[in-house]
């Protein structure tokens, strides 16, 4: 892999590189966008090698959350959707391998992503004028997991990994494993996992209360499994491959969080999501010897996914997704100072919902687009600037169909003010079209234990930003500052409208007549208004010496609409700090992280309490004849600390987990 210099990283100004910048960090990239030298965006965050493996967790949210401006929405232990700078779904989009992840996910937070973490190479978090590339809704920032089932390059022997783990709290038991090897031209990728756990245990009650059981949270238990196989055939100008994904995934749903119109004395029937995912992609590249373009690049993906809720041993809601993905690129690289990327988009997903809790008719939504980036650098710095035109359509089973065009434009600028020392900018405006949720919901929506009514009326919501950010690199230190605003017009959120839905006459009421008030549910509507989001990331690295260092970290995002209340579930603040040391085969980090209290909850919500987050992991490797060994452990919340996630629709009947050892080993050869 080649290295780029990333400046500006926390803020994601992806920006290119000065002439006289070359001191700045270094790390290695490797989405779409950055390879064979004509990197036009660089991540705000990125993991690969063993900094993956020991933030690794079950869901894609959590192995992300200790990522400067990153965060992650539970909904129990079997969910952690991503939050970058206080937005999630789907204002931030989930890729796998560069194309959209097409799960349920932004139907309901109790949908997981349809994407497993353990099977991850790299995992990229973007923002600035590269998310340009993927979509101009993508207004928190894009996350993209690269498995690198589908190989660029031929391996010249046998190599993999073979890893296995389990932790003391929920006794998880996880395997994976993942082979790449060559014949030829042809280059060969199998990996496969299996995890099981059982229920999380809590410092506490899992109800805020106090009240049900004492150290355990029921119903939490899960098991995963599924495997990739990807073929390759490598040519001097370029490669072509396909791969095949298979994803399996079952897990509980908390109590409470399902709540049904039965009686309060009847005793609640435990829900699981039996989820299954089957994606297949093609992926190719063609270098050119000549001509203005030197690269073409193709991406296809077709994914089925489907998921059941089961009540009980009955089958619930069925929940299916038929998604058609394409992407194409050219970039050019005239020289050292200019480069740019030019391509297309387009998307088709048939979804339906079948059962009692399907508050959203089946909808038929097309998407297409085109866009354009270019960087230029000189003597003075770099700019970067970028735009994209998006076409979304979304046709309902009533036959209701919108359409929707949007524009997005970005640009950014980079001004080295000093040797190793740099002052960046980024000027952004996005424009997104409304969801099918935001449109046509109608319906119970048990998860969210309410009536949601959709707006057909909404039209595109836009997004001014601002980023600034500075970025010092000296001997034995490292700062890095950033600041952003975002001013969100039509921003789209749910709303109470004051009224009750009453299950049993199936009636909308001004206030509940039921004989049990839990047979009421509130009603919410989505719609539309005026919101801010400002905030700040910090990051400081001091080496003590060879062997130590220390780093100061901390992010903070404030978030209100135009009437001065507060947008709900919106992370809280956070300060850490860390202690890192390597020396021989060992190398260990401590880590305590001071998360506070939030106060700004929004309407009829409650502050929710700060924790300690206190953090360990020690690993060991040795080199081996065969290929290099591994021993880890590493330690989660060792102060035992009842944590309640701001960001949780469930925050209040299920905390995340208490203390928890987790140890392994992996060989890698």
């Amino acid at each position: 892999m080649k290295k780029f210099h990333i400046l500006c990283a926390a803020m994601g100004c992806s920006l290119g590189l000065a002439a006289n910048a070359q001191d700045l960090e270094e790390i290695f990239v490797t989405a779409p966008l950055h390879g064979d030298g004509d990197s036009l965006a660089i991540p705000v965050n990125h993991l690969s090698g063993d900094e993956l493996q020991d933030k690794l967790a079950s869901t894609l949210g959590a192995t992300l959350q200790q990522e400067p401006g990153v965060t992650f929405a539970s909904f129990g232990g079997g969910v952690g959707q991503p939050i970058i700078r206080g937005q999630g779904a789907p204002r931030v989009l989930v890729l796998q391998n560069s194309l959209a992840v097409s799960d349920a996910a932004n139907t309901s937070g109790d949908h997981a992503n349809g994407i497993e973490p353990i099977l991850a190479h790299d995992i990229e978090v973007l923002r600035g004028p590269a998310t340009l590339l993927f979509g101009g809704g993508a207004i928190g920032g894009v996350v993209n997991v690269i498995d690198n089932s589908i190989a660029s390059a031929v391996p010249e022997s046998l190599e993999g990994a073979i890893e296995t783990r389990m932790d003391s709290n929920a006794h998880t038991r996880s395997t994976t494993a993942r082979v790449s090897a060559g014949v030829n031209n042809t280059a060969i990728y199998l990996s496969g996992f299996n995890r099981n756990s059982d229920d999380i245990r809590l410092p506490g009650t899992a109800d805020i209360d106090g009240d049900g059981p004492i150290g355990v949270l029921e119903n939490s238990a899960a098991k995963a499994s599924g495997g990739t196989l990807g073929i390759s055939r490598v040519f001097d100008q370029g490669y072509i491959g396909v791969s095949f994904n298979k994803l399996a995934n079952n897990y509980g749903i908390p109590p409470g969080a399902h709540a049904h119109e039965e009686s309060p004395d009847e005793e609640e029937v435990f829900v699981r999501i039996d989820l299954e995912q089957t994606r297949n992609e093609l992926r190719g590249e063609f270098r050119f010897d000549e001509g203005f373009f030197n690269r073409a690049r193709l991406w296809l993906a077709d994914t089925a996914y489907q998921h059941t809720e089961f009540e009980g041993a009955e089958s619930g809601t069925v929940f299916e997704s038929s998604t058609q993905d394409v992407r194409f690129d050219l970039s050019h690289s005239d020289d050292a100072h200019r480069k740019g990327v030019v391509g297309m988009q387009w998307q088709k997903n048939d979804f339906s919902a079948l059962g009692a809790e399907a508050f959203l008719p089946a909808t038929q939504s097309k998407a297409a687009g085109v866009f354009a980036i270019e960087s230029i650098s000189g003597d003075i710095g770099t700019v970067e600037f970028g735009g994209r035109v998006s076409w979304d359509q979304h046709t309902s089973a009533t036959q209701v169909k919108k359409s929707f065009t949007s524009t997005s434009v970005s640009s950014s600028l980079l001004l080295p003010i000093a040797e190793a020392q740099a002052f960046s900018v980024a000027i952004a405006y996005a424009q997104r079209a409304p969801s099918r949720e935001e449109l046509f919901s109608n319906g119970v929506h048990v998860a969210t234990g309410s009536y949601e009514l959709g707006d057909e009326n909404l039209g595109t919501e836009s997004s001014t930003n601002l980023d600034l950010g500075f970025e010092i690199e000296a001997d034995g230190y490292f700062v890095n500052l950033s600041a952003f605003y975002n001013r969100m017009r039509d921003f789209v959120n749910i709303v109470k409208t004051g009224e009750v839905f009453n299950t049993v006459s199936e009636q909308f009421e001004l206030g509940c007549t039921a004989v049990h008030e839990a047979d009421c549910l509130a009603v919410r509507q989505w719609t539309a208004s005026q919101a801010n989001f400002y905030g700040a990331e910090i990051e400081l690295t001091y080496t003590l010496s060879d062997a130590w260092s220390i780093k100061i970290f901390g992010d903070t995002v404030r978030a209100a609409f135009a009437n001065g209340d507060d947008v709900p579930r919106i992370p809280a603040s956070r300060l850490g700090v860390a202690s890192m040391w390597q020396r021989g085969p060992w190398d260990a980090e401590l880590s305590w992280i001071e998360v506070f209290k939030q106060a700004r909850v929004g309407v009829n919500e409650a502050p929710v309490d700060g924790y300690t987050q206190l953090s360990a992991h020690l690993n060991y490797t040795t080199e081996l004849e065969s290929g290099e060994l591994q021993w880890f452990v590493r330690g989660q919340n060792l102060l035992d600390e009842d944590i309640r996630l701001a960001t949780s629709l469930l925050r209040n009947t299920a905390p995340e987990p208490g203390v928890n050892i987790e140890t392994g080993i992996r060989f890698y050869f």
